[in-house]
């Protein structure tokens, strides 16, 4: 029988190899430990590479603070030019309704040129007169509704200028006016008896006599002066009489003349006028 005891094999296990392989140990730790000290010191180096990293970062904020400051300048400018924009655009609106508004109202007091229309020599049995100023009181007061004191809108061209011109020359109550400087009975275009003096109907007329027989026949009237002054009492739908001078188309008469403007184109600066 084999029996393990405490001779022979028990020296071994207690013989100094054991005290030789345990120091082997203590060197390697030490060798460890001095790998380990050295590793430690070599730390300080490493926290001082760390240190540029630390700028970068500082750098990179101040960069995106720029960034955003120049975000926000263009979002400003870009909302500022949005603004000067809707201005603009609604200065442009205003501006066209202003026109419509304009337009409206002037079409509103439109005076229809070929409804108030009247030919001088309609009806003369001498087919010549100088009646183009009776003509054109009777066009104006048909523009506003009149008519001659004496006539009405369905009377004929040649009684509503022998009703003119008994308008213009004559007073308030419809009696010839008499004076020192002035005698209205050889213009009024009737005798005593109120029968048509066709000798009457050759006399030239006046602007003071138009404005007279105006007001005789219920419309007010006044003297204007200008085309500014014209295009704006035309915009009121008041018809202008105007007296000029000049040549008459298809005709050898060169001396003054009267016409009725009833519109004006400021586009084309088109005068409308009978």
């Amino acid at each position: 029988m084999s029996v393990i005891s405490s001779g022979g094999s028990s020296a071994p296990k207690t013989s100094a190899p054991k005290t030789n392989n345990s120091q082997p140990k203590t060197d390697n730790s030490t060798k460890t430990t001095s790998q380990s000290t050295s590793s430690t010191a070599s730390k300080p180096e490493d926290k001082s590479a760390s240190k540029p990293e630390e700028k970068s970062t500082t750098k990179t904020d101040a960069s995106d603070r720029v960034e955003l400051s120049d975000q926000a300048s263009k979002i400003a400018e870009e909302e500022r030019k949005a603004e000067e924009k809707k201005k603009a655009e609604e200065e442009r609106k205003a501006e066209e309704e202003k026109k419509a508004e304009e337009e409206k109202l002037a079409n509103q007091n439109k005076i229809d040129s070929n409804a108030i229309h009247m030919n001088q020599f309609e009806g003369d049995p001498n087919g010549r007169n100088a009646d183009c100023g009776p003509t054109s009181l009777a066009m104006a007061l048909k523009g506003v509704d009149l008519a001659p004191r004496g006539a009405d809108q369905n009377a004929s061209t040649v009684d509503t200028v022998q009703a003119s011109r008994q308008a213009m020359y004559t007073n308030s109550d419809g009696k010839p006016i008499v004076t020192d400087q002035f005698d209205s009975t050889a213009k009024d275009g009737v005798d005593s008896n109120g029968n048509r003096v066709d000798s009457e109907h050759s006399t030239f007329t006046t602007l003071d006599a138009i404005k007279r027989g105006a007001e005789n026949s219920g419309a007010t009237a006044e003297k204007i002066t200008g085309i500014n002054s014209v295009n704006s009492e035309l915009k009121d739908g008041h018809p202008v009489v105007l007296l000029g001078k000049g040549t008459i188309p298809a005709s050898d008469y060169k001396d003054g003349h009267f016409v009725t403007v009833s519109g004006y184109d400021e586009k084309n600066r088109h005068v409308y006028g009978k």
